[in-house]
Protein backbone atom coordinates (compact mmCIF):
# COMPACT_ATOMS: atom_id res chain seq x y z
CA UNK A 1 0.00 0.00 0.00
CA UNK A 2 1.59 3.17 -1.46
CA UNK A 3 -1.13 5.87 -0.15
CA UNK A 4 -4.33 5.92 1.90
CA UNK A 5 -6.33 6.05 -1.49
CA UNK A 6 -4.83 2.43 -2.17
CA UNK A 7 -7.00 1.47 1.06
CA UNK A 8 -10.33 2.78 -1.26
CA UNK A 9 -9.32 1.05 -4.37
CA UNK A 10 -8.62 -2.08 -2.11
CA UNK A 11 -11.64 -2.41 -0.67
CA UNK A 12 -13.58 -1.89 -3.75
CA UNK A 13 -11.86 -4.73 -5.17
CA UNK A 14 -12.57 -6.85 -1.74
CA UNK A 15 -16.38 -5.60 -2.18
CA UNK A 16 -16.64 -6.79 -5.82
CA UNK A 17 -14.49 -10.28 -4.84
CA UNK A 18 -16.72 -10.88 -1.85
CA UNK A 19 -20.27 -10.31 -4.33
CA UNK A 20 -19.10 -11.94 -7.15
CA UNK A 21 -17.66 -15.25 -4.75
CA UNK A 22 -18.73 -15.65 -1.51
CA UNK A 23 -22.27 -17.02 0.03
CA UNK A 24 -21.78 -15.79 3.36
CA UNK A 25 -20.66 -19.28 4.77
CA UNK A 26 -19.53 -18.52 8.25
CA UNK A 27 -17.52 -21.96 8.16
CA UNK A 28 -16.11 -22.46 4.45
CA UNK A 29 -15.44 -18.80 3.71
CA UNK A 30 -15.24 -16.59 6.84
CA UNK A 31 -11.05 -17.21 7.21
CA UNK A 32 -10.98 -16.52 3.59
CA UNK A 33 -13.01 -13.24 3.62
CA UNK A 34 -10.83 -11.87 6.51
CA UNK A 35 -7.37 -12.77 4.88
CA UNK A 36 -8.74 -10.90 2.10
CA UNK A 37 -9.97 -7.82 4.15
CA UNK A 38 -6.48 -7.56 6.24
CA UNK A 39 -5.09 -7.46 2.71
CA UNK A 40 -6.96 -5.06 1.19
CA UNK A 41 -6.04 -2.81 3.99
CA UNK A 42 -2.41 -3.14 3.36
CA UNK A 43 -1.08 -6.05 5.51
CA UNK A 44 0.98 -8.94 3.81
CA UNK A 45 -1.75 -11.12 6.06
CA UNK A 46 -3.41 -11.93 9.36
CA UNK A 47 -0.84 -14.00 10.50
CA UNK A 48 1.73 -11.63 9.27
CA UNK A 49 0.65 -8.52 10.90
CA UNK A 50 0.15 -10.72 14.23
CA UNK A 51 -2.87 -11.94 14.36
CA UNK A 52 -4.20 -15.19 14.73
CA UNK A 53 -7.63 -17.12 13.25
CA UNK A 54 -9.70 -20.07 15.83
CA UNK A 55 -7.97 -18.12 18.64
CA UNK A 56 -8.20 -20.61 22.11
CA UNK A 57 -9.89 -18.71 24.82
CA UNK A 58 -10.58 -20.17 28.33
CA UNK A 59 -14.25 -19.20 29.43
CA UNK A 60 -14.24 -20.70 32.73
CA UNK A 61 -13.50 -24.99 32.59
CA UNK A 62 -13.78 -24.86 28.86
CA UNK A 63 -12.20 -23.77 25.66
CA UNK A 64 -13.70 -21.36 22.83
CA UNK A 65 -12.39 -20.40 19.90
CA UNK A 66 -12.93 -17.03 18.56
CA UNK A 67 -12.72 -16.53 14.66
CA UNK A 68 -10.08 -14.29 14.61
CA UNK A 69 -8.16 -12.27 17.68
CA UNK A 70 -5.46 -9.32 17.15
CA UNK A 71 -4.36 -9.22 20.80
CA UNK A 72 -5.01 -5.30 21.86
CA UNK A 73 -6.20 -4.63 18.66
CA UNK A 74 -9.07 -6.48 17.91
CA UNK A 75 -11.25 -9.43 17.97
CA UNK A 76 -13.66 -10.83 14.97
CA UNK A 77 -16.67 -12.87 15.82
CA UNK A 78 -18.07 -13.92 12.08
CA UNK A 79 -21.67 -15.08 11.17
CA UNK A 80 -23.06 -16.48 8.14
CA UNK A 81 -25.18 -13.96 6.26
CA UNK A 82 -28.28 -15.67 6.86
CA UNK A 83 -27.70 -13.75 10.75
CA UNK A 84 -29.09 -10.90 9.64
CA UNK A 85 -29.60 -8.87 13.18
CA UNK A 86 -26.11 -8.99 15.00
CA UNK A 87 -26.84 -8.29 18.05
CA UNK A 88 -28.14 -12.20 19.17
CA UNK A 89 -24.59 -12.60 19.07
CA UNK A 90 -23.36 -9.73 21.13
CA UNK A 91 -23.28 -11.91 24.96
CA UNK A 92 -20.77 -14.27 22.62
CA UNK A 93 -18.74 -11.95 21.46
CA UNK A 94 -18.47 -10.27 25.40
CA UNK A 95 -18.05 -13.29 26.55
CA UNK A 96 -15.09 -14.17 24.64
CA UNK A 97 -13.57 -10.29 25.08
CA UNK A 98 -14.23 -10.55 28.80
CA UNK A 99 -11.95 -13.26 29.06
CA UNK A 100 -8.84 -11.40 27.21
CA UNK A 101 -7.50 -10.12 30.14
CA UNK A 102 -4.35 -9.09 29.05
CA UNK A 103 -4.75 -9.36 25.45
CA UNK A 104 -7.98 -7.76 25.28
CA UNK A 105 -8.75 -5.32 22.51
CA UNK A 106 -9.48 -1.43 21.96
CA UNK A 107 -12.17 -2.98 19.23
CA UNK A 108 -14.45 -5.99 18.57
CA UNK A 109 -16.51 -6.64 15.10
CA UNK A 110 -19.41 -8.47 14.60
CA UNK A 111 -19.77 -9.21 11.16
CA UNK A 112 -22.29 -11.07 8.85
CA UNK A 113 -20.37 -11.01 5.32
CA UNK A 114 -22.73 -8.16 4.38
CA UNK A 115 -22.26 -5.86 7.67
CA UNK A 116 -20.03 -4.67 10.15
CA UNK A 117 -20.43 -4.26 13.75
CA UNK A 118 -17.49 -2.38 15.17
CA UNK A 119 -17.55 -2.04 19.29
CA UNK A 120 -15.64 -0.20 21.36
CA UNK A 121 -16.72 -1.59 25.01
CA UNK A 122 -14.06 0.30 27.02
CA UNK A 123 -16.16 3.09 26.26
CA UNK A 124 -19.90 2.20 25.37
CA UNK A 125 -21.96 -0.80 25.29
CA UNK A 126 -23.60 -0.07 21.88
CA UNK A 127 -22.03 -0.51 18.32
CA UNK A 128 -19.44 2.73 17.91
CA UNK A 129 -20.13 2.10 13.94
CA UNK A 130 -22.25 0.03 11.78
CA UNK A 131 -21.50 -0.40 7.91
CA UNK A 132 -22.28 -1.96 5.38
CA UNK A 133 -20.15 -4.18 2.87
CA UNK A 134 -20.37 -1.81 -0.29
CA UNK A 135 -20.29 0.88 2.44
CA UNK A 136 -16.65 0.19 3.15
CA UNK A 137 -14.75 1.78 0.61
CA UNK A 138 -16.15 5.32 1.51
CA UNK A 139 -16.18 4.43 5.88
CA UNK A 140 -13.21 2.30 5.67
CA UNK A 141 -11.82 4.90 8.73
CA UNK A 142 -14.48 3.13 10.92
CA UNK A 143 -11.94 -0.54 11.10
CA UNK A 144 -8.65 1.83 10.57
CA UNK A 145 -7.19 -0.07 12.77
CA UNK A 146 -6.84 -2.71 11.06
CA UNK A 147 -4.35 -0.74 9.01
CA UNK A 148 -0.63 -1.77 9.74
CA UNK A 149 1.49 0.36 12.58
CA UNK A 150 3.39 2.51 9.82
CA UNK A 151 -0.10 3.52 7.85
CA UNK A 152 -1.56 4.01 11.48
CA UNK A 153 -4.50 6.76 11.00
CA UNK A 154 -7.66 8.39 13.81
CA UNK A 155 -10.60 6.13 13.54
CA UNK A 156 -13.05 7.62 12.52
CA UNK A 157 -16.44 6.82 13.53
CA UNK A 158 -20.44 7.57 13.48
CA UNK A 159 -20.52 8.34 17.08
CA UNK A 160 -16.91 8.43 18.46
CA UNK A 161 -16.94 8.71 22.30
CA UNK A 162 -13.62 8.26 23.00
CA UNK A 163 -12.36 11.47 20.83
CA UNK A 164 -15.22 13.48 21.85
CA UNK A 165 -14.51 12.37 25.49
CA UNK A 166 -10.90 13.36 24.72
CA UNK A 167 -11.36 16.78 23.52
CA UNK A 168 -13.71 17.49 25.99
CA UNK A 169 -11.49 16.56 29.04
CA UNK A 170 -8.42 18.96 27.18
CA UNK A 171 -10.98 22.07 27.22
CA UNK A 172 -12.49 21.63 30.48
CA UNK A 173 -8.54 21.14 31.81
CA UNK A 174 -7.43 24.58 30.08
CA UNK A 175 -10.26 26.22 32.09
CA UNK A 176 -9.06 24.74 35.82
CA UNK A 177 -5.33 25.78 33.99
CA UNK A 178 -6.26 29.71 33.28
CA UNK A 179 -7.76 29.58 36.96
CA UNK A 180 -4.86 28.40 38.39
CA UNK A 181 -2.50 30.31 36.13
CA UNK A 182 -4.64 33.88 38.05
CA UNK A 183 -4.03 32.85 41.41
CA UNK A 184 -7.19 31.11 42.58
CA UNK A 185 -6.58 28.64 45.02
CA UNK A 186 -6.21 24.75 44.10
CA UNK A 187 -9.28 23.74 46.03
CA UNK A 188 -11.21 26.17 44.60
CA UNK A 189 -10.55 25.89 41.28
CA UNK A 190 -11.20 22.08 41.59
CA UNK A 191 -14.64 22.91 42.84
CA UNK A 192 -15.36 25.31 40.54
CA UNK A 193 -14.11 23.01 37.65
CA UNK A 194 -16.18 19.84 38.30
CA UNK A 195 -19.19 21.86 38.96
CA UNK A 196 -19.15 23.44 35.66
CA UNK A 197 -18.45 19.76 34.49
CA UNK A 198 -21.57 18.63 36.24
CA UNK A 199 -23.36 21.61 34.98
CA UNK A 200 -22.53 20.46 30.83
CA UNK A 201 -23.32 16.76 31.59
CA UNK A 202 -26.78 18.20 33.08
CA UNK A 203 -27.74 20.39 30.07
CA UNK A 204 -27.22 17.49 27.35
CA UNK A 205 -28.70 14.84 29.82
CA UNK A 206 -32.15 16.29 30.21
CA UNK A 207 -31.56 16.98 33.86
CA UNK A 208 -32.16 21.06 33.42
CA UNK A 209 -35.50 22.15 32.54
CA UNK A 210 -34.43 22.92 28.87
CA UNK A 211 -31.54 21.66 26.73
CA UNK A 212 -28.74 24.39 26.20
CA UNK A 213 -30.01 25.52 30.21
CA UNK A 214 -26.31 26.38 30.79
CA UNK A 215 -25.25 27.20 28.06
CA UNK A 216 -27.76 30.26 28.19
CA UNK A 217 -26.49 31.09 31.17
CA UNK A 218 -22.84 31.15 29.79
CA UNK A 219 -23.94 33.14 26.61
CA UNK A 220 -25.69 35.59 28.94
CA UNK A 221 -22.36 36.25 31.19
CA UNK A 222 -20.34 36.43 27.81
CA UNK A 223 -22.55 39.27 26.43
CA UNK A 224 -22.87 41.12 29.76
CA UNK A 225 -26.18 40.56 30.48
CA UNK A 226 -25.22 38.70 33.62
CA UNK A 227 -22.37 38.42 36.10
CA UNK A 228 -20.27 34.99 36.23
CA UNK A 229 -19.68 36.37 39.77
CA UNK A 230 -23.50 36.12 40.79
CA UNK A 231 -24.76 33.82 38.44
CA UNK A 232 -22.57 30.69 38.48
CA UNK A 233 -22.78 30.56 42.29
CA UNK A 234 -26.81 31.32 42.37
CA UNK A 235 -26.94 28.04 40.29
CA UNK A 236 -24.83 25.43 42.21
CA UNK A 237 -26.75 27.06 45.20
CA UNK A 238 -29.98 25.44 43.41
CA UNK A 239 -28.19 22.46 42.30
CA UNK A 240 -27.19 21.55 46.19
CA UNK A 241 -30.77 22.45 47.37
CA UNK A 242 -33.21 19.77 48.21
CA UNK A 243 -36.06 22.50 47.94
CA UNK A 244 -36.72 23.32 44.41
CA UNK A 245 -37.18 27.17 42.97
CA UNK A 246 -41.19 27.88 42.99
CA UNK A 247 -40.23 30.29 40.35
CA UNK A 248 -37.39 32.65 38.26
CA UNK A 249 -34.73 31.35 35.94
CA UNK A 250 -33.94 27.99 38.40
CA UNK A 251 -37.61 26.52 38.45
CA UNK A 252 -36.98 23.04 37.64
CA UNK A 253 -33.85 23.00 38.24
CA UNK A 254 -33.03 19.24 40.23
CA UNK A 255 -30.70 18.52 43.67
CA UNK A 256 -27.44 17.10 42.45
CA UNK A 257 -26.55 15.04 45.69
CA UNK A 258 -23.12 13.30 46.08
CA UNK A 259 -21.72 16.48 47.76
CA UNK A 260 -19.94 18.23 44.63
CA UNK A 261 -22.21 21.23 45.83
CA UNK A 262 -21.39 21.47 49.14
CA UNK A 263 -19.20 23.86 48.25
CA UNK A 264 -19.51 27.04 46.45
CA UNK A 265 -17.12 29.79 45.41
CA UNK A 266 -17.48 32.81 43.76
CA UNK A 267 -14.95 33.07 40.76
CA UNK A 268 -15.50 36.22 38.36
CA UNK A 269 -14.45 34.04 34.63
CA UNK A 270 -12.61 36.44 32.70
CA UNK A 271 -13.76 36.69 28.92
CA UNK A 272 -11.04 34.20 27.64
CA UNK A 273 -12.64 31.49 30.56
CA UNK A 274 -16.10 32.09 29.47
CA UNK A 275 -15.00 31.52 25.54
CA UNK A 276 -13.46 28.38 26.69
CA UNK A 277 -16.99 27.21 28.93
CA UNK A 278 -19.13 28.28 25.82
CA UNK A 279 -16.84 26.52 23.40
CA UNK A 280 -16.97 23.19 25.64
CA UNK A 281 -20.68 23.62 25.82
CA UNK A 282 -21.32 23.48 21.95
CA UNK A 283 -19.84 19.57 22.30
CA UNK A 284 -22.70 16.92 22.90
CA UNK A 285 -22.23 15.69 26.63
CA UNK A 286 -24.57 13.09 26.43
CA UNK A 287 -21.77 10.75 24.52
CA UNK A 288 -18.94 12.36 26.67
CA UNK A 289 -17.62 9.13 29.02
CA UNK A 290 -18.25 9.97 32.50
CA UNK A 291 -14.71 8.81 32.81
CA UNK A 292 -13.99 12.61 32.32
CA UNK A 293 -13.93 13.04 35.64
CA UNK A 294 -10.94 11.04 36.55
CA UNK A 295 -9.08 12.72 33.85
CA UNK A 296 -9.61 16.46 34.95
CA UNK A 297 -8.71 15.30 38.50
CA UNK A 298 -5.96 14.02 38.07
CA UNK A 299 -4.95 16.67 35.97
CA UNK A 300 -5.93 19.30 38.35
CA UNK A 301 -3.26 17.81 40.93
CA UNK A 302 0.27 18.57 40.55
CA UNK A 303 2.77 15.23 40.44
CA UNK A 304 3.20 16.14 44.44
CA UNK A 305 0.21 16.01 45.56
CA UNK A 306 -0.95 13.05 43.38
CA UNK A 307 2.64 11.15 45.25
CA UNK A 308 1.26 12.26 48.18
CA UNK A 309 -2.44 10.94 48.05
CA UNK A 310 -1.92 8.11 45.22
CA UNK A 311 -4.70 9.93 43.42
CA UNK A 312 -4.14 8.70 40.24
CA UNK A 313 -7.05 7.91 37.01
CA UNK A 314 -6.16 4.58 36.98
CA UNK A 315 -6.51 2.35 33.10
CA UNK A 316 -9.68 0.63 32.75
CA UNK A 317 -7.55 -2.57 31.46
CA UNK A 318 -5.84 -2.08 35.31
CA UNK A 319 -9.64 -2.14 37.17
CA UNK A 320 -11.15 -5.21 35.49
CA UNK A 321 -8.23 -7.11 36.03
CA UNK A 322 -9.69 -6.77 39.91
CA UNK A 323 -13.37 -6.45 39.26
CA UNK A 324 -14.01 -8.92 36.11
CA UNK A 325 -13.00 -11.98 38.35
CA UNK A 326 -14.14 -10.77 41.68
CA UNK A 327 -17.38 -9.04 41.23
CA UNK A 328 -18.77 -9.65 37.37
CA UNK A 329 -18.04 -12.88 36.35
CA UNK A 330 -19.32 -14.30 40.02
CA UNK A 331 -22.62 -12.35 38.74
CA UNK A 332 -22.76 -13.45 35.30
CA UNK A 333 -21.80 -16.73 36.12
CA UNK A 334 -25.33 -16.80 38.35
CA UNK A 335 -27.32 -15.38 35.76
CA UNK A 336 -26.53 -17.79 33.17
CA UNK A 337 -27.59 -20.75 35.32
CA UNK A 338 -30.73 -18.53 36.42
CA UNK A 339 -33.78 -20.53 34.96
CA UNK A 340 -36.76 -18.97 36.36
CA UNK A 341 -38.18 -15.16 37.48
CA UNK A 342 -37.80 -16.10 41.13
CA UNK A 343 -34.22 -16.48 40.74
CA UNK A 344 -33.61 -13.29 38.41
CA UNK A 345 -35.33 -11.51 41.07
CA UNK A 346 -32.85 -12.71 43.57
CA UNK A 347 -29.58 -11.95 41.67
CA UNK A 348 -31.65 -8.49 41.30
CA UNK A 349 -31.81 -8.38 45.14
CA UNK A 350 -28.20 -9.26 45.45
CA UNK A 351 -27.28 -6.70 43.21
CA UNK A 352 -29.04 -4.06 44.47
CA UNK A 353 -27.24 -4.06 47.72
CA UNK A 354 -23.15 -4.68 46.46
CA UNK A 355 -21.23 -2.18 47.84
CA UNK A 356 -17.66 -1.97 46.29
CA UNK A 357 -15.23 -0.34 48.89
CA UNK A 358 -12.22 1.65 46.93
CA UNK A 359 -9.90 2.92 50.12
CA UNK A 360 -7.49 4.82 47.78
CA UNK A 361 -10.58 6.11 45.74
CA UNK A 362 -8.90 9.48 43.97
CA UNK A 363 -10.26 10.05 40.17
CA UNK A 364 -13.69 7.94 41.42
CA UNK A 365 -12.56 5.93 37.89
CA UNK A 366 -12.69 2.37 40.18
CA UNK A 367 -15.84 3.19 40.80
CA UNK A 368 -17.73 4.10 38.12
CA UNK A 369 -16.14 1.45 35.81
CA UNK A 370 -16.98 -1.17 38.15
CA UNK A 371 -20.61 -0.18 38.98
CA UNK A 372 -21.09 0.36 34.98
Amino acid sequence: MKTLKDIEDNLRVFVSYVKKNMKGYEKGEAQLFLERLFQSFGNEGILEAGASLEAQVKIDITTKFCDLLWPEKVLIEMKSSKEKNLAVHFTQAKNYWNELYDDQTDYVILCNFDEFWVYNWRHQRDPVSKVKLEELPEKWRSLAFLLPEEHAVRTHYIDDKVLITKEAAEKIANLFTSLQKRGIKQDQSQYFTLQCLVALFADDTNLFPIRGFFQDIIEDCLNDRLSSYDIFPLLFKQMNSKTPASGGRFKGVRFFNGGIFNKIYQIELTHKELKILLDASKADWSKVSPSIFGNIFEHSLSSKDQHRTGSHYTRENDILRIVEPTVIKPLREKIAKAKTLKNFLEIKDEISVIKILDPACGSGNFLYITFR
